[in-house]
């Protein structure tokens, strides 16, 4: 089951991805609290993707050095995870943006990372539908 961290953010990991929902304004120490909690846990190893849900967050305030910092935690991880997927949820277009640019930098690594507007279009687009349902029902 899923694991709540303060207000800030939650974690639910399944057999072939994790799902992370933002619900707190998001700033570089929250992307950075995210992705070491993430990255620090042993089943990062074993995933083949990650869904980023900031549908609810309420409100975006990363500089753009942090989106570089993202781009070199993640690119350090590809020598020990997976993961050949990311999504992002969310309406906000800096967020939007900020997720593009971050995918034109993941791609030479081997990740697809795409934003949609909900958590199903993603997880379908992910292939982990059957994650989810195996899991809950």
């Amino acid at each position: 089951m899923g694991h709540s961290f303060g207000e800030k953010f939650s974690i639910e990991w399944f057999p072939h991805h994790l799902e992370a929902k933002v619900v707190e304004a998001f700033s570089g120490d929250v992307m950075k609290q995210l992705m070491a909690t993430a990255y620090g846990d042993a089943r990062i190893e074993t995933i083949r993707a990650m869904l980023v849900d900031m549908s609810e967050c309420p409100s975006y305030e990363l500089e753009p050095s942090d989106t570089h910092i993202s781009f070199a935690y993640q690119r350090s991880a590809t020598s020990y995870t997976r993961i050949t997927r990311s999504a992002m949820v969310t309406t906000n277009e800096q967020q939007i943006q900020d997720v593009q640019k971050f995918a034109a930098l993941m791609a030479p690594q081997g990740r697809d990372v795409r934003v949609f507007e909900t958590v199903e279009e993603a997880r379908k687009w992910l292939g982990v539908v059957d994650d989810v349902v195996d899991r809950r029902t």
